[in-house]
């Protein structure tokens, strides 16, 4: 009888990674990297909430043009869509802004005549419109923080009814900092590696997303996007594809634009949409309207 042949375990090079993934969402990982002090942007963390859905393909960013309501016409828009794993999202930190979404797709959905098919046509919910209602419902940002997000972490242990992190959130801390720590070294010198990289960004997870912002500017970044755009992995949760135009489909497969445009992509469009959004300060953007 042959024998069968030995599967050898495969070698990832490169610098070493952390042992354990990380496998919080970028809205939990933001406060569980900068807590919920006074001085806390709240619309920071919806903001992170939005990109990482947009990066799981439960939603979609699409440039297109809407008809006017009250004139004659169309207008350019960023319209949010429907994307083909919104059903496998379940975490508490990101089903709020699911089922604001959903709910704003219920009461008033726009249709959409996307830049790049100018024979199709799709529903969605303009960005703006969208990140306004968010600034007004159920206590705006500062609430989603606080109760959604600040929530979902206590639930998991890591955050006390006094708002100070645990023993076990003590230690998340260290291990997402030794995530991005990843980010600031070795990253720079290894973004063109697909083996490695790869498991960087599987091990990283919405980690990535908090990358820019912990270490703004980053050429590693924004090389990231460039080195996976023509060929995202589909084994990962969290992929890079970017799409440099100005205009057109933006159905990242991937982890998008961070805060400071570290991918140098068409998501910034969100840094416009959130504009102002804070309110001033640690900034809910509004009251308690739905």
């Amino acid at each position: 009888m042959a024998r069968e042949p030995e599967t050898l375990p495969v070698t990832i090079r490169g610098p070493r990674l952390p042992d354990e993934p990380w496998e919080l969402t970028a809205p939990e990982s933001y406060l569980v990297r900068y807590g919920l002090g006074w001085d806390v942007p709240f619309v920071s963390v919806f903001k992170l909430g939005l990109m990482e859905l947009v990066a799981r393909r439960a939603l979609t960013l699409k440039g297109s043009w809407v008809r006017r309501r009250w004139a004659p016409g169309r207008r350019p828009v960023w319209l949010l869509g429907e994307g083909p794993r919104k059903a496998s999202v379940d975490e508490p930190a990101l089903a709020p802004i699911i089922e604001l979404y959903d709910r704003m797709l219920e009461r008033r959905p726009s249709l959409g005549v996307p830049f790049d098919d100018p024979a199709g046509e799709f529903p969605g919910v303009p960005l703006d419109r969208f990140v306004s209602a968010a600034a007004r419902r159920k206590g705006g940002y500062s609430a989603y923080a606080k109760r959604d997000v600040a929530g979902s972490l206590r639930n998991r242990k890591l955050l006390s009814a006094g708002k100070r992190p645990t023993a076990a959130g003590e230690q998340a801390w260290v291990q997402l900092d030794t995530w991005l720590d990843v980010s600031r070294g070795p990253l720079k010198s290894w973004v063109h590696d697909q083996t490695w990289l790869r498991a960087y960004l599987a091990g990283a997870g919405a980690a990535v997303l908090l990358a820019e912002l912990a270490n703004p500017g980053q050429k590693a970044l924004h090389e990231i996007g460039r080195t996976l755009a023509l060929g995202p992995p589909d084994d990962l949760a969290f992929a890079v594809a970017i799409d440099d135009r100005d205009t057109g489909d933006l159905d990242f497969a991937a982890i998008p634009d961070s805060l400071r445009g570290a991918f140098d992509s068409a998501f910034a469009v969100l840094n416009a949409a959130f504009a102002g959004g804070d309110g001033g300060g640690g900034g809910d953007g509004g009251g308690g309207g739905g």
